[in-house]
């Protein structure tokens, strides 16, 4: 039975038109728990301030904890756009449908009061507000009595009252009212948490096994076991940085068309919850590449660590640098790799890397153009005046890194390994070819998000990246 037709059938055991309905707030009409999200956003950009005053307040009485949670709200009320911030549609529809019945809708909440103003344009249709303040929390026995008194003021009876909560913390609440207790979280929790973990990013991690190209067949061997732990302790770290990443723009990202859709931001998943798991695929990893791997990939990873940790709270935000602070983070990977399997690839070779790992992060950027509101633009500090620039950089970055290519195949004494340099020289045009069709793709906004998911998803470039790959495989075995 879906929500309409459970709440319907409940009001019918009521007898009557319920002549008031009181609707919790958090994790009931919007999909989010306003307190927590805020302490998680908070946590992530005051680190040091926030864990202080959390700590502090925990070993204080609940009054000093709600101080601080009503402190919260005042600072953070203004970046929630109530608009955007996901709701629960269904419900909203039909309370809306009670109202118009001739109920009235009255909003009983422990969210701070400060959320009102928000709140108020977003549901002109919500009669009352009940709503913490920073000397009483509307939780359990204090909601109850809260709307009990509300009936009592305007003369109507508690039974021809109903409550809609959710499950789990207005249990007791519904005690006292007729009442429809509402999940938390809509689907699979588990399922919310793979999602925002990104999976499918783990592809851009095969960086890793690149540098087995330039190695023996012997020490290949020795290392492939060390190089699929590396892979998979660099997915989940980088799973792990996603989810900081998305608790951080958790305001912008619920305004986003596209990033709306993302489990954080669209309240599948809590973001305090989300910290929590990042924490955990952040130290789990980290530990296993010490006992794993070693010290010096260990180091790596630090690195890699530290670096999308800086990029996800200051450096995506100052234009150019996120773009080289990317292609850093690209090729990193790569360095990894060489550790694991003791290789060092040519100067010309890591040229050519990062130069198409900048191409990639400015076709990226620019695909953005096309799909990006002047607002989000803002908030990484470009304007629509940039994007003629910004392209020119993904032209000019993939072309350098073509005349790199042809450097290294040309001067440098790696490309012996290969059996014939003639042949070597036909990977030029065949990766020149990928990269120009990413670049007509993020031109016409084809490309919506990520560039390797469009270079995996597009037919040529996957049958040009197969047939690039057979070649060196090829070459490689001439050679020996």
């Amino acid at each position: 039975m879906n929500l309409d037709g459970k709440l319907n059938e409940a009001v019918s055991q009521i007898g009557a038109k319920p002549r008031v309905i009181f609707v919790d707030l958090d994790d009931t009409l919007l999909k989010i728990d306003l307190f927590r999200s805020s302490l998680a956003v908070w946590l992530l950009r005051n680190p040091i301030k926030a864990a202080k005053a959390t700590v502090q307040a925990l070993f204080k009485l609940g009054s000093s904890r709600q101080a601080l949670k009503h402190e919260l709200a005042s600072q953070q009320a203004k970046d929630f756009d109530f608009v955007n911030v996901p709701k629960r549609e269904d419900l909203a529809d039909w309370l809306l449908k009670m109202k118009r019945n001739g109920s009235e809708i009255v909003l009983c909440s422990a969210a701070s009061v400060h959320y009102k103003q928000g709140l108020t344009e977003s549901f002109p249709w919500i009669d009352d507000f009940l709503m913490s303040s920073s000397e009483e929390n509307l939780k359990g026995a204090a909601k109850s009595s809260a709307m009990e008194a509300w009936c009592s003021n305007r003369g109507i009876p508690f039974e021809s009252a109903f409550f809609i909560g959710n499950q789990g913390d207005d249990d007791k609440v519904a005690d006292s009212f007729s009442s429809v207790l509402i999940p938390k979280k809509e689907g699979s929790s588990l399922r919310a948490s793979l999602s925002a973990m990104r999976p499918e990013q783990w592809i851009k991690n095969v960086l890793v096994f690149l540098p087995a190209i330039f190695v023996s067949f012997e020490s290949l061997t020795n290392s492939i076991p060390s190089a699929i732990g590396a892979f998979v302790i660099l997915s989940m770290l980088a799973s792990g940085t996603y989810l900081v990443n998305d608790v951080l723009d958790l305001h912008s990202d619920m305004k986003h068309k596209i990033k709306a859709s993302r489990a954080i931001a669209a309240g599948r998943l809590d973001a305090l919850s989300a910290i929590g798991l990042s924490i955990g695929l952040i130290l789990s990893p980290m530990l296993a590449s010490w006992i794993i791997l070693g010290t010096l990939p260990t180091l790596v990873l630090a690195a890699y660590l530290f670096g999308n940790l800086a990029y996800s709270t200051y450096l995506k935000r100052v234009a150019i640098v996120d773009l080289f602070s990317l292609a850093g983070l690209y090729l990193l990977r790569v360095v990894l790799g060489s550790v694991i399997f003791s290789s060092s690839p040519s100067v010309w070779f890591i040229s050519f890397l990062f130069f198409g790992f900048l191409g990639l992060a400015a076709a990226k950027r620019t695909s953005e153009f096309n799909h990006l509101g002047e607002g989000d633009l803002s908030s990484r500090k470009y304007t629509l005046k940039d994007s003629e620039l910004v392209s020119e950089i993904a032209v000019g970055s993939f072309f350098g890194a073509l005349i790199t290519l042809s450097l290294y195949v040309e001067l440098s004494d790696q490309a012996d390994i290969f059996s014939s340099s003639a042949a070597l020289w036909m990977i030029v045009p065949s990766i020149g070819l990928i990269f120009l069709r990413l670049l007509r793709a993020s031109r016409h906004g084809w490309m919506k998000s990520d560039p390797v998911r469009w270079v995996l998803r597009d037919p040529i470039s996957v049958f040009t990246c197969a047939l690039i790959l057979i070649g060196l495989v090829a070459l490689r075995i001439l050679a020996s």
